[in-house]
This record gives C-alpha cells, structure tokens and sequence, in this order.
C-alpha cells in the first residue's frame, strides 16, 4: 500500500462527505460516510444506490 497516495484519498472522501452532507441535510453524516467508504472500496448497493447517486 502506498501511504501518501491512501492518505490523499481518504482526506479527499473526508471533505467529500461533508460537502454531500452539506447539500443532503436530511440524511445522517453517519450514512452518508458509510456509502462513501463502501463507494471507495467497491460495495454496491444495488439499483437504490445507483438512484442515489444520480441525485
């Protein structure tokens, strides 16, 4: 694993789930960071993820 470029990535999804939480208020930073992470590490959530996503 390389250290800096893991480090730059997860600073990047830091500041990208509160900039989504931000806009989508109503939904908890908690989920918000879950999908995140799952997005970063290749979970997908089906079609309501993809739903999500295009919002």
């Amino acid at each position: 694993m390389n250290v800096k470029d893991t480090s730059y990535l997860l600073q990047a999804s830091v500041l990208g789930v509160v900039m989504l939480w931000l806009h989508k208020q109503d939904q908890s930073l908690k989920k918000l960071t879950e999908l995140c992470i799952d997005q970063i590490i290749g979970i997908n959530h089906g079609e309501e993820g993809a739903k999500e996503d295009a919002r």
